[in-house]
């Protein structure tokens, strides 16, 4: 057994006999066996893992390991992205990114891209990355921005000064698509484009 997990058999019968916590190093092959990394720590819980910590496992094993793990998540998921008590709940996330090039870059979320009104730029099936804006002094003007609305659900959209302080102007980078305008009280969040993966 201790040749499948990769460590010494000293170092493994201390780990059974509870004299020592695995370090991280042990923690990665452990993980390679299928068993629960919390059932083996802990005895609680189910001793295989499910599929998310699989996910979970196959980030941690990633060579960006200090890099956070950014979860993809649907559009109705994040239809409350704008309220204060805003929370990704695990059952909505699709899957986990870890991208070298956001190491410095502040992201909560990805989401799909639905439509055609954001193309050439954006295409159906595209996912972006997106950081929630928490105030609205922070809008940054003709950036592409992920909004969600009271009646249109989640929009995604350039977003510039609208006629009066009480509006935003979206613009969709399809030509085929007229710009209109949407006011700040039907706005339920703002979150702004930090970049994305292109799909073929």
């Amino acid at each position: 057994m201790a040749g499948l997990l990769n460590t010494n058999p000293t170092t493994l019968r201390k780990l059974l006999k509870g004299e020592n916590l695995p370090s991280s190093k042990i923690l990665i092959p452990l993980s390679e066996t299928g068993l629960s990394i919390d059932w083996l720590l802990t005895g609680e819980g189910e001793m295989l893992r499910n599929n998310k910590e699989n996910k979970a496992v196959a980030i941690h094993k990633s060579s960006n390991e200090n890099l956070k793990p950014i979860p993809l998540v649907n559009a109705e998921a994040v239809a409350g992205f704008g309220a204060e008590s805003f929370t990704i709940e695990e059952q909505d996330v699709e899957d986990y990114y870890v991208i070298p090039e956001f190491r410095n870059t502040p992201v909560d979320f990805m989401i799909r891209v639905r439509g055609d009104s954001m193309m050439p730029r954006y295409c159906n099936g595209d996912i972006v990355a997106c950081a929630i804006i928490r105030e609205s002094k922070f809008l940054q003007w003709n950036a592409i921005h992920i909004i969600g609305t009271k009646e249109q659900g989640i929009l995604m959209k350039r977003i510039k000064r609208g006629q009066d302080l009480k509006g935003l102007r979206l613009v969709s980078e399809n030509p085929d698509f007229d710009a209109f305008e949407v006011q700040k009280s039907e706005i339920t969040g703002i979150a702004i484009v930090k970049g994305g993966i292109k799909i073929e």
